[in-house]
């Protein structure tokens, strides 16, 4: 197994049993944690192969259009 796939299946892990799924409060702070999660994980895959710079320029430009 790769370094990404074990970075990515650490995440997974730790993002799945730190918020078990429930109503109300519990999937809300699940979807905080992978609103922080994933663009990590990515951006990672992104610094391993080589475009960092790409993804750098990916992720501010959604972020100043999701978030205003």
């Amino acid at each position: 197994m790769t370094f990404t796939k074990r970075v990515f299946l650490g995440f997974s892990l730790v993002a799945c049993l730190a918020t078990p799924l429930r109503a109300g409060e519990t999937l809300t702070k699940t979807g905080d944690v992978l609103q922080i999660l994933l663009p990590a994980i990515a951006g990672v895959c992104a610094i391993r192969q080589g475009m960092g710079s790409t993804f750098a320029a990916g992720f501010i430009t959604t972020e100043s259009v999701t978030h205003g």
